[in-house]
């Protein structure tokens, strides 16, 4: 069994291999930057490789000292600096390097200032994502309001682009009046895609306010680009309720989202123009519209005055007409007007002749049976009195033969008494004739005194 060893051995036989590999060495890579940190000259970041969904799948740390930097800068100029950027897909001159305390990372020697990512592999990756998943036309086919005027605008409030889309936009020739709103959003690096998503999602909750939505950015490098070819970015463009327009770089630009919007402009002035001439092709309709209203009202005015001048011609002997015609009717009606009276009073006094007649028999009619109704009521009615006299003097002999009865005479005959006190009271009760007291009785056939004892 080999005898072990330690791991910083371990570590610098690692180092040897990889540091003295050729293949490993001043090698050129293409890689995005990321995490860059400048520091006394030195410039420290990473490069990363993702995948079509964005994702890391491979990152390294990357180094670029100080006179290497400097040299580069004086070669390539503003390019140097342009495309040591994060989020710029580069390509770049690296010698891998190990080390036993800071590990693997790569000495950056030089870049290729000219070098263009291939974009359209990954446009067309991304176009074959969304087609499979059946959203590439979707944003396209969104009906877009006519005339756009209210417009939510995605851009960084810097850039020039947005500057000179908003210059055109309301300094128009026509003086159309526009709406507008910035949502802003980073549009270089790789913030673009999630910051210009997270305005796309910020509009959509105001969607009723806005007609449409305009993705903006200026021209520039192609790898200033590069976050607008992002999978992410593409879908929500495409399942966006609004419709999307995009006016981005120059019109030698392409990316993905100018296959996916709804409308594509070359630039964020012909953003502008679009929208500008959809206007004025409204407003020419418009004025084309009034202009044949007033055409027509014109015309039907024309129409009407003629129609009004034959009828005031008209009317004069539409009066005499309807004059003579009623006149006409006035002296038949005249003529006939006695016929009508006489034949009227007579049929009249043929009616009232019957009706008095009928009166007259009615009422003769009514008198004798009234009066034989009378002579048959007045038997009944004497006998009927003769009965109620017999029983009221039955009722009378009765009621005569009570009150005898009932009267202190009768009672007294009965063998009853009243007891007097000496103010002539009846007696009542025992309270009434304490001991001493003189009382009076009387009786049917006499009186009787006693004295309480």
């Amino acid at each position: 069994m080999a005898e072990p060893i330690t791991l910083l051995e371990l570590l610098r036989r690692l180092g040897s291999t990889i540091n003295t590999s050729p293949e490993l060495q001043s090698q050129w890579v293409v890689a995005e930057i990321s995490d860059l940190r400048p520091s006394g000259g030195h410039r420290y970041f990473s490069i990363i490789q993702k995948d079509n969904s964005g994702q890391v799948v491979a990152n390294m740390r990357a180094t670029l000292w100080r006179g290497t930097a400097s040299s580069l800068a004086m070669r390539y100029g503003e390019k140097f600096h342009a495309l040591l950027a994060n989020g710029n897909e580069v390509k770049l001159r690296c010698s891998v390097s190990f080390h036993e305390k800071y590990g693997l990372s790569v000495n950056v020697t030089d870049l290729d200032p000219d070098y263009r990512r291939d974009t359209s592999r990954l446009q067309a990756e991304i176009i074959a994502t969304l087609t499979r998943e059946g959203i590439l036309e979707k944003n396209k086919q969104r009906e877009m309001p006519w005339p756009v005027q209210r417009v939510a605008i995605i851009s960084s409030a810097g850039a020039a682009g947005y500057g000179d889309f908003m210059n055109q936009l309301h300094r128009n020739q026509y003086g159309l009046q526009f709406y507008t709103k910035l949502f802003e959003a980073t549009v270089q690096g790789v913030n673009t895609a999630p910051t210009v998503c997270a305005a796309i999602e910020e509009v959509e909750s105001y969607c009723d306010l806005f007609d449409c939505i305009v993705i903006i950015r200026g021209g520039g490098a192609t790898t200033d680009l590069a976050g607008f070819d992002d999978l992410k970015l593409a879908r929500t463009v495409a399942n966006c309720g609004l419709p999307v327009i995009v006016g981005i770089g120059h019109e030698r630009d392409n990316t993905v989202l100018d296959f996916i919007a709804h409308t594509r402009c070359k630039t964020p002035t012909a953003a502008a123009e679009w929208l500008i001439l959809q206007g004025a092709q409204a407003l020419s309709q418009a004025i084309d519209l009034a202009g044949r209203i007033a055409t027509d009202v014109k015309a039907r005015l024309t129409d009407d005055t003629r129609h009004l001048a034959s009828l005031e011609q008209l009317v004069p002997m539409l009066a005499r007409n309807r004059r003579d015609a009623a006149r006409a009717l006035l002296d038949k009606l005249t003529s006939t007007l006695p016929l009508l009276v006489r034949g009227r009073i007579d049929s009249s006094s043929q009616l009232l002749d019957r009706a008095s007649r009928a009166v007259e028999s009615v009422g003769q009619n009514n008198i004798t049976r009234a009066s034989a109704k009378l002579n048959n009521f007045i038997p009944l009615l004497r006998q009927s009195t003769l009965n109620k006299l017999q029983r009221e003097q039955v009722r009378l002999q009765n009621n005569t033969e009570k009150v005898a009865l009932l009267s202190p005479k009768g009672v007294l005959a009965r063998g009853y008494s009243i007891t007097l006190t000496p103010d002539g009271r009846a007696l009542r009760t025992p309270s009434q004739a304490p001991e001493g007291t003189l009382l009076r009785s009387i009786l049917s056939s006499g009186e009787i005194t006693s004295i309480v004892s």
